[in-house]
């Protein structure tokens, strides 16, 4: 929706509004045990919950201008980044921030094909939507080298 350039700076902000009842995900667990009844050997998988909303994240996001960022991640020095969580139903007491963070982060990564290490700072919100359905408002600030 969004995309400014000047010499150093980058901004990109868009939405990724997901299908009419689906949810961002907020779970405790992002990653569960599993273990082998053949062996004594466990592991973790990623929990299918998070893995659903990552796809579908990722599915849109690439739709938007987020994917923008591509572009210049050779040249990023940071990237700040700005999340709102605009949640349905009037949930935003019920539902938990940080465990929105990581799954959505994660996702964001495989989009603009900046490591998350460079995201400095980050800050994230949350909100009631306006129209019973979940969005994702993101902006990027590329510092560049």
């Amino acid at each position: 929706m969004f995309s400014k350039k000047s010499d150093k700076i980058i901004l990109i902000a868009d939405t990724v509004s997901l299908p009419i009842g689906e949810c961002i995900c907020t779970v405790n667990q992002m990653y569960l045990p599993r273990s082998s009844r053949k062996s004594a050997k466990a592991w973790f998988y990623l929990n299918p919950v998070v893995k659903e909303y990552k796809e579908i994240f990722k599915e849109i996001a690439r739709l938007t201008d987020l994917v923008k960022a591509r572009d210049y991640k050779d040249f990023v020095h940071y990237v700040s980044l700005d999340v709102i969580f605009l949640l349905s139903n009037n949930s935003l007491w019920d539902r938990d921030t940080t465990n929105m963070i990581k799954p959505t982060e994660d996702a964001l990564v495989e989009v603009t094909g900046i490591d998350d290490s460079r995201h400095k700072p980050v800050r994230f919100d949350k909100e009631n939507s306006i129209d019973g359905r979940e969005h994702v408002l993101v902006g990027l600030e590329l510092h560049l080298k």
